[in-house]
């Protein structure tokens, strides 16, 4: 099952959800990547890239942490329902733009 932000990242659209009801979720998906210190304060799509197998497409969310610490992207694999990786935004720099949430884009 996916959530509003996978759906919206494979071209679907959610309107019945706020983006904001996902918070907690993300919040405790972190803790199980050890980033217990970020709390969730903002999330968007982020981009679709290829799986590591090369035959499949992983989800990329972006999210802000209430701390104002450095953002991070999540990565759900394909067919996993939580995340498999975490990215900081500057591994990321050059993908879709790269991290546009505020407080995550890079300071010039």
């Amino acid at each position: 099952m996916l959530n509003c932000l996978r759906a919206e990242v494979e071209g679907y659209r959610c309107s019945f959800t706020q983006t904001s009801a996902l918070y907690p979720v993300l919040t405790a998906q972190l803790k199980t990547q050890n980033k217990s210190s970020c709390v969730v304060s903002d999330a968007r799509p982020f981009a679709m890239a290829s799986s590591a197998d090369g035959k499949n497409k992983d989800d990329l969310i972006e999210v802000a942490c209430a701390d104002g610490g450095p953002g991070l992207v999540l990565d759900y694999f394909y067919g996993q329902t939580n995340p498999s990786d975490l990215k900081n935004c500057a591994q990321v720099a050059n993908t879709a733009g790269g991290c546009q949430l505020p407080g995550n884009k890079k300071k010039s």
